[in-house]
């Protein structure tokens, strides 16, 4: 996966570091990990979303949503978030469905939210 971080390689380091606990504490927590999980997911997701549009202003909307989502995808394999409470293939079958189905989505759910609150401007 190539990915073309250059100026916000520094917060997606910091978005990592944020999201190590999150797992340690989901691990730990059988009943409230998804939860965690997901909710730390939108949390990097509207991060990303909020820097590439910084640094990316000129890009098309579908760059930007691949950077977002290569790096979305790139935090959470850094991280990779093992829990043993959950068995192959239903792990791999979650891990997929979050970074192929899910985080798609809430890049568009954030982006048209962003749009509508004139955060961002086409």
């Amino acid at each position: 996966m190539a990915l073309e971080f250059g100026l916000i390689e520094e917060r997606v380091n910091g978005l990592i570091d944020e999201f190590k606990p999150i797992v340690e504490e989901a691990k730990k927590d059988k009943k409230k990990a998804l939860i965690l999980l997901f909710q730390n997911i939108l949390h990097i997701t509207s991060e990303l979303i909020e820097l590439v549009e910084d640094v990316k202003k000129e890009a098309k909307g579908e760059d930007k949503k691949k950077l977002v989502t290569d790096g979305v995808t790139y935090i959470y394999k850094r991280v990779n978030p093992d829990l043993p409470f959950l068995f192959e293939p239903l792990e791999t079958y979650v891990e997929n469905l979050i970074l192929e189905k899910l985080v798609p989505g809430f890049i568009d759910f954030l982006v048209d939210k962003f749009n509508k609150k004139g955060i961002f401007t086409k």
